[in-house]
C-alpha cells in the first residue's frame, strides 16, 4: 500500500479510511493462503497483514469511527493471539534446524538441540484443521463488520484552529513524531539482555513506526532508508525475542529432566546395580548434559545478537537515525518546519 502525493493533501479522515480498506483486502488475500503445508510463509504473512491493519487502526483512531478503532482492534488482536503459539513453534523449529545443519556443531550441543526439536508439534494452521476452520470463520465475521463500518458515509471532518481540514500529511507526521519519541525512550531503557519485556515492547514500537511510515516512504526524502533501518532493528529485536522464548522452553525441559533424574537417583540409591546403570555414560546423564549444552548454545546466540543491538542502536548510537526521522516529519509538517526555521533564524541574528 502506497500513498499518493494527492492523498497527502487530502483530509486525514478520507485517506486513512482508504488505506484501512486496502489493508483489510490484504488480510483477506492472506487468509486464503492458510491451510497449505507447502506454503511455509502463509501463517507469517497472514499475521503481518493483520498486524499492519491493527496498527493502522490504532495509529489513526482519532480519525476513525470509535467502533472501528476500538472493538475491531481488540478482535484483530485476539485473532493474532490464536496463532502465536503456532508461529513461535515454527520460528524456533527453523532456528534449531539451521543449527543442526552446521557441520561443526559440538556433539553434546547437537544432542541437546535434537532433543528440543523433538518437543515441537506441527503448526495447526498448515492444513484444514479445526483450528484453521475456526480462525477463518472468525476472520470472516471481523472482515464483514469492519468493511461495513469503513464503508459508511463520512459524516464529520475535524478542522484545525485555522478552520482548515487536517491533512493526511500533517496527521501522519505527528504520529511518526510521537512514535519516534517513544522508540527513543524505549531504546534508552534497554540495559541488558535479561530485560525481555523491554526488548519486546521496543520491537513492537519499531514495528508500529515502520507500518505507519511505509505508505508515505516514496513521498519523502530518506523514507526508504529509514524503513530499511527500522526493518533491521525489528529483525534483531525479533530474533532476540524468538531465542528468549526458545530459552524458556529449554530451561523448562532441563529443569524437568534434572528433577526426574534426581528423583531416580534417590530411589535407586539403595540398590548398587541400579544406581550404576543410572550413572552410566550414555544414559540419562548425557541427555541432561545435552540439554544444558543446548541452553548454553541458545544463550550464546542471544548474546551475539544483543551485542549487535548495542553497536547499532543503544548508548546513543540511534541518534543519526532519529535525526533522519526528524527530517522526514518536517517534510510532512511544512508549517512547523517553516516556524522552526524562522525561530532558528531569529536566534542566529541575536
Amino acid at each position: 500500500m502506497k500513498s499518493t502525493a494527492r492523498q497527502l493533501q487530502q483530509p486525514v479522515e478520507v485517506v486513512c479510511r482508504e488505506h484501512a480498506i486496502a489493508l483489510l483486502g490484504d488480510c483477506s488475500t492472506e487468509v486464503g493462503r492458510l491451510g497449505s503445508a507447502a506454503d511455509t510463509e502463509a501463517l507469517h504473512d497472514f499475521r503481518v497483514s493483520v498486524r499492519r491493519l491493527r496498527t493502522y487502526l490504532g495509529a489513526y483512531q482519532s480519525y476513525l469511527p470509535k467502533a472501528v478503532a476500538g472493538k475491531a482492534r481488540r478482535q484483530l488482536g485476539d485473532l493474532i493471539s490464536v496463532t502465536n503459539h503456532g508461529r513461535d513453534d515454527q520460528v524456533q523449529s527453523r532456528w534449531l534446524d539451521s543449527q543442526l545443519a552446521r557441520k561443526n556443531l559440538p556433539l553434546l550441543m547437537r544432542k541437546g538441540f535434537t532433543q528440543v526439536a523433538a518437543t515441537f508439534e506441527s503448526v495447526p494452521f498448515d492444513s484444514e484443521t479445526e483450528e484453521l476452520v475456526a480462525l477463518k470463520a472468525e476472520y470472516t465475521g471481523i472482515e464483514k463488520r469492519l468493511g461495513d463500518r469503513l464503508g459508511e458515509p463520512l459524516r464529520t471532518i475535524k478542522l484545525t484552529e485555522h478552520g482548515d481540514s487536517l491533512r493526511f500529511a500533517g496527521a501522519t507526521g505527528q504520529i511518526i513524531r510521537d512514535l519516534t519519541a517513544k522508540l527513543g525512550s524505549r531504546l534508552g531503557a534497554i540495559e541488558s539482555l535479561n530485560q525481555a519485556k523491554r526488548i519486546h515492547r521496543t520491537r513492537l514500537t519499531a514495528k508500529r513506526m515502520r507500518y505507519v511510515l511505509e505508505p508515505v516512504r516514496m513521498l519523502v526524502v530518506g523514507g526508504r532508508t529509514v524503513i530499511r533501518q527500522l526493518k533491521g532493528l525489528q529483525d534483531v529485536l525479533g530474533d532476540i525475542r524468538d531465542l528468549q522464548l526458545l530459552e524458556q522452553r529449554v530451561r523448562s525441559s532441563l529443569k524437568q529432566g534434572a528433577a526426574d533424574w534426581s528423583r531416580a537417583i534417590v530411589e535407586a540409591a539403595t540398590t548398587e546395580s541400579t544406581l550404576a546403570a543410572i550413572m552410566r555414560k550414555g544414559g540419562k546423564t548425557d541427555d541432561i548434559r545435552g540439554m544444558a549444552a543446548a541452553l548454553f548454545g541458545v544463550r550464546q546466540a542471544e548474546t551475539r545478537l544483543f551485542k549487535r543491538l548495542q553497536t547499532q542502536w543503544l548508548g546513543g548510537n540511534s541518534e543519526p537515525f532519529m535525526l533522519q526521522v526528524d527530517k522526514i516529519t518536517l517534510q510532512l509538517l511544512p508549517t512547523e518546519a517553516l516556524s522552526r526555521k524562522r525561530t532558528e533564524g531569529s536566534r542566529e541574528s541575536t
